[in-house]
């Protein structure tokens, strides 16, 4: 791998600089001047004590301490900078683009490579190509750029934060009526090194999105501390994009992955899961192992199971579950008294 080889680039501090240069301009912050509290607006039980006295407590404290938290709002003040930003940003996006396809389509500039490019035994190198280098730096050897291979790399990783700035520059633009999303894209900047984390900088540019601050130090927690918990509101970015870096992560440590999903969601997950790990340049294999304790479990289907088992093990992949199909599977081997490999 390359990570190690590289190092902050020009574009990295021209990207660093413009997020922050917009949250500074567009977001404001006010304190709240109140010269009376409002009254708390839940109304408490005639009869109140124990543990119900200590929540209604905290509850209380909790909305006197919201309301003393400064507000934040952000507003689109110019427009006409934005778009000069937004301009500059798609000149310096394209101009590296077709500098690093032009290297990588002419390789090393041997008879060979020629004569491979001109039957189509080579590839011609495309923007796809690029994210592919970004997830695995070995695929440079597919067009002959050994010997370039830490520059193009840091390169390529350039290109793509100058394809997600360029992404959010559109979309703060087209963002005036919401508000509450408007604020959300000018506080999102970057906090994490792409140099450490590049298959998640491939995953942004793919699905057009950029992880929040907030989101990136739950996904470190989970990473740095085995087995905790934490517990997260409605439209997070749960499913869609917190358990798809966790897999990305762990696929890039040699580790296999399982994903517990509730019954209701799993069906839609895994149908998200395929399109963004699976159909992608990310190449994820991604398993499911639906089971009843209805179905007879004999040494036919233990061993069609252990094959699944195996198989994702050899792709590096995940397992999607839900608490009821594990259980089931590993209750029904004590029933039937048969043993699936690596269940456990």
């Amino acid at each position: 791998s390359l990570r190690k080889a590289c190092c902050d680039s020009e574009t990295t501090d021209f990207v660093r600089q413009a997020e922050s240069s917009i949250r500074h301009r567009y977001v404001f912050i006010s304190q709240n001047q109140r010269s009376q509290p409002p009254k708390f607006p839940l109304e408490r039980p005639s009869v109140c004590q124990g543990l119900e006295r200590t929540i209604w407590d905290d509850l209380e404290d909790s909305y006197h301490l919201h309301l003393g938290l400064p507000s934040r709002i952000a507003a689109l003040i110019d427009e006409c900078d934005l778009r000069k930003l937004e301009q500059d940003v798609m000149v310096r996006r394209s101009n590296l683009e077709s500098r690093l396809l032009r290297i990588l389509s002419t390789g090393d500039r041997s008879p060979i490579h020629r004569l491979s490019i001109a039957s189509g035994r080579k590839p011609i190198a495309s923007s796809i190509d690029l994210l592919r280098v970004i997830g695995d730096d070995r695929h440079l050897f597919d067009f002959n750029c050994a010997s370039e291979r830490v520059i193009l790399f840091q390169q390529c990783l350039d290109w793509a934060m100058l394809c997600v700035l360029e992404d959010k520059l559109h979309r703060i633009l087209h963002l005036h009526r919401d508000k509450h999303a408007l604020l959300t894209e000018f506080e999102c900047v970057r906090e994490w090194d792409p140099t450490a984390f590049p298959r998640w900088l491939a995953f942004e540019v793919e699905q057009q999105l950029q992880i929040r601050p907030n989101q990136f130090s739950v996904v470190m927690r989970l990473l740095g501390h085995p087995g905790s918990v934490i517990q997260l509101n409605m439209g997070l970015g749960k499913t869609r994009v917190l358990i798809p870096m966790l897999i990305l992560e762990q696929v890039s440590r040699g580790k296999l992955g399982r994903v517990n999903m509730l019954p209701p969601i799993i069906g839609e997950a895994l149908d998200y899961y395929r399109m963004v790990l699976v159909a992608s340049v990310q190449q994820v294999k991604v398993f499911s192992c639906p089971f009843s304790r209805e179905v007879r479990l004999d040494a036919a289907r233990a061993l069609q199971l252990s094959d699944e088992i195996k198989l994702c093990g050899e792709h590096i992949g995940c397992f999607v579950v839900t608490p009821q199909y594990r259980n089931s599977l590993l209750l029904k081997q004590y029933d039937d008294d048969v043993c699936v490999d690596g269940l456990n």
